[in-house]
């Protein structure tokens, strides 16, 4: 899921933005038979337009991993779940055309039985600033 910080929105799986907002996204993994699931490798794609803020956390606690690089979450007990998130920020507006942009996040994760994905759509749009007020000469007189 997904969540516009900026703008205080709800968790989506789609959402709205502009650029410079900051977004938070959550990716909760869990084990819902009643075997352990074990050697669970996690990774993000994130396309060109969102940047990862560096802020990436498991339950909570800040954590050294890397999400974008991959990495091993390790066992899931059953029943068990754990949520990772972070935190990453809309480019610039000179990064985007006029209008709207649809940016995707895949997130993958497998171990050696299972392999799942993830998208996460970001709809980011740029609007046009109106422009400063001219004089405009009609040749009317008073």
């Amino acid at each position: 899921l997904v969540r516009n910080v900026t703008k205080n929105s709800n968790w989506l799986n789609t959402v709205n933005a502009e650029p410079n907002d900051v977004l938070v996204f959550s990716i909760r993994v869990s084990s819902t038979g009643n075997a352990t699931v074990t050697g669970i490798f996690i990774k993000e794609t994130l396309p060109n337009g969102i940047i990862y803020q560096d802020s990436f956390k498991i339950d909570s606690s800040a954590s050294s991993y890397d999400i974008i690089k991959g990495f091993n979450l390790g066992d899931i007990l059953a029943s068990q779940s754990k949520t990772i998130s972070f935190e990453a920020k809309v480019a610039e507006a000179s990064q985007f055309s006029f209008g709207t942009t649809n940016l995707y996040l895949t997130t993958l994760g497998y171990n050696a039985n299972l392999v799942t994905t993830t998208v996460i759509k970001v709809v980011v749009t740029k609007k046009a600033v109106a422009g400063a007020a001219t004089e405009i000469k009609t040749g009317l007189t008073n």
